[in-house]
């Protein structure tokens, strides 16, 4: 099996335990379960699931779209109390010794339920073993995994040889034990560990870099050779909180530590300070960097108000308590971020297509066809070599159906350009969809078959054909959760030009993001009407429609 399962089930247990599903009952802070916690490991990476799916923050943040990895391993993060990923001190890689500890609200964890988790890295079969008159779980031909449940509601996992070790009866033990004590009942988040190991990788990876790209790995390892131990621990229910602690390894070492991270908070200091001026000459359509920049400056500004920074002998600690009902304030500035984040995604979605009519001299249609007229592949996957992906664009069998066996397979492979950031959606699904149709003398850019294939692409429209003006016409736009597609499939946005704002709003509170044909990201109002949308999708109706400028503002309640 080696390191990548183990990586795997790792990847499974904690992105999993971080999607966001409402939450009947406030959970309850339990301490950490240390008893397996031993000396092998020296650094611990910490997870409250269960509070962190009530966090409006959480639910604001950019993530991708978790909710495949919960239908891959079947667990609901409201489930999990608490999750310990314990990092290994052992030469063979960080990864490859990976144990774990988790612990589940209800008694779920049995041999079916491992079975299921590990089935995703290819393991059908799990062999029941013993040590030390405890029960464990491994794979046949894979014996650098093993998992035992001690009481029902615990999960313990590792290399077979450390599970061992685990299990042998001795309790906590290890320096890792007293850091990992340090962490507050009320942290959501943790990462907590010895350097030592660390020292020794950085000296292995400067062996193989050269020049300036080693400058980094020189510093760090200068970092690292005057630290014994760190951890960073961070609160998001509740009023969000940052506590971080160096340990020293001697009086030298914790002055020079100590002078680097308040020279680090003055350089944000004056980086906050610089940042009216920079939103001040921003210049983008729909304010999207003006939005990004106001953002992390309102964001920045009252972390750095917050910040404390002390020296006892060798520990420096670091703490930022931001102010009392700034949760909710910040959930709306993450939120904000995510729509400029989605932004970059149309645009970089926007210069592909033009790159796609510079070497075909037309835009690509929607789909590609069969000589039966059947649809094959959508214009996503077309589209995938003018965004240096030209790797997994071959991998595609062009003549096939996205849905054939080989080309389904591509679908979990969807490039992060293709993720809208907000809510999550299915496995595969993308909000970025193409208007298409016709009604009359309004025509959508897309919708009709190719003019041609060239290379099995499709050829659609030159833009010399939108005669009301690129700047007046819709390209792509994000389409709410409910028109999610999947990403390879030829299936867009079809336009009802009766009611065209169906199918387009509900992403966003408010407003739609939308990519016109010239590569600009605007918002597009709720409050437009019926008539001017449809001069916005028409690209030839005679009729151009000049959108107004909406910029997005964060800081007003009723956005």
């Amino acid at each position: 099996m080696h390191w990548r399962r183990l990586a795997g089930l790792v990847a499974i247990l904690l992105p999993a335990c971080l999607s966001t599903p409402a939450l009947a009952a406030e959970p309850v802070a339990r301490p950490l379960d240390l008893t397996y916690v031993t000396d092998d490991f020296f650094a611990a990476v910490v997870v409250h699931p269960a509070r962190l799916v009530k966090s409006p923050l959480v639910d604001a943040l950019p993530l991708p779209p978790w909710a495949w990895l919960k239908e891959r391993s079947g667990i609901d993060p409201e489930q999990v109390e608490q999750a310990i990923v314990l990092l290994p001190r052992a030469a063979k890689g960080i990864l490859y010794q990976a144990g774990g500890i988790v612990r589940f609200r209800d008694a779920v964890v049995n041999k079916a339920f491992v079975a299921r988790l590990v089935k995703p890295l290819g393991i059908d079969e799990l062999t029941e073993a013993s040590h030390v008159g405890k029960t464990y779980w491994t794979a046949p031909r894979a014996r650098d995994m093993a998992a035992h449940a001690p009481d029902g509601k615990t999960l313990v996992f590792a290399n077979e040889d450390c599970l061992k070790a685990m299990l042998d009866g001795s309790g906590p033990r290890g320096g890792l034990v007293e850091r990992l004590r340090a962490i507050g009942s009320d942290d959501d988040l943790a990462l907590v560990g010895e350097v030592e190991p660390v020292r020794k990788l950085l000296a292995d990876l400067q062996s193989y870099v050269r020049g300036d790209d080693a400058t980094p790995l020189v510093l760090a390892a200068e970092i690292a050779a005057r630290l014994e131990g760190a951890s960073v621990a961070l609160r998001l229910t509740g009023e969000p909180r940052l506590r971080a602690e160096l340990e020293a390894a001697d009086d030298e070492a914790a002055e020079l530590l100590n002078d680097l991270v308040r020279g680090g908070a003055a350089a944000l200091k004056l980086r906050a300070a610089a940042m009216p001026g920079l939103i001040k000459v921003a210049d983008d359509a729909g304010g999207l960097a003006r939005m990004r920049l106001r953002s992390l400056h309102t964001a920045l500004d009252a972390a750095l108000k917050g910040l404390k920074i002390n020296r006892t002998r060798h520990r420096i600690s670091i703490g930022c308590q931001m102010p009392a009902g700034f949760s909710g304030r910040l959930a709306r500035l993450v939120n904000a971020w995510s729509i400029a984040q989605s932004g970059a995604n149309l645009r970089q979605l926007g210069i592909s297509m033009h790159e796609f009519h510079d070497v075909h001299g037309a835009l690509p249609a929607h789909a590609s066809y069969n000589k039966e007229g059947k649809p094959l592949l959508s214009w996503r996957v077309h589209v995938l070599p003018y965004m240096e992906m030209n790797a997994l664009h071959q991998q595609f069998r062009l003549d096939e159906p996205w849905d054939s066996p080989h080309n389904k397979k591509l679908i979990e492979r969807m490039p992060a350009v293709f993720a809208s950031p907000g809510k999550a959606l299915a496995a595969g699904q993308t909000c970025y969809v193409l208007p298409t149709g016709t009604a009359g003398k309004n025509r959508a850019i897309f919708g009709e078959k190719p003019k041609r294939m060239e290379k099995g692409a499709p050829v659609g429209h030159f833009l010399g054909a939108i005669t009301d003006g690129t700047a007046n016409t819709l390209m792509i736009v994000e389409a709410p959760a409910d028109r999610a597609v999947i990403w390879t499939k030829p299936d867009d946005w079809e336009v009802d030009f009766d009611e065209p704002r169906k199918g387009l709003f509900g992403r966003r509170k408010g407003f739609a993001l939308t990519l016109f044909a010239d590569a600009s990201v605007r918002l597009t109002p709720e409050t437009v009407s019926d008539l001017s949308l449809r001069r916005l999708i028409a690209r030839d109706d005679g009729l151009p429609f000049e959108l107004p400028e909406y910029e997005y503002d964060p800081e007003r309640d009723d956005e």
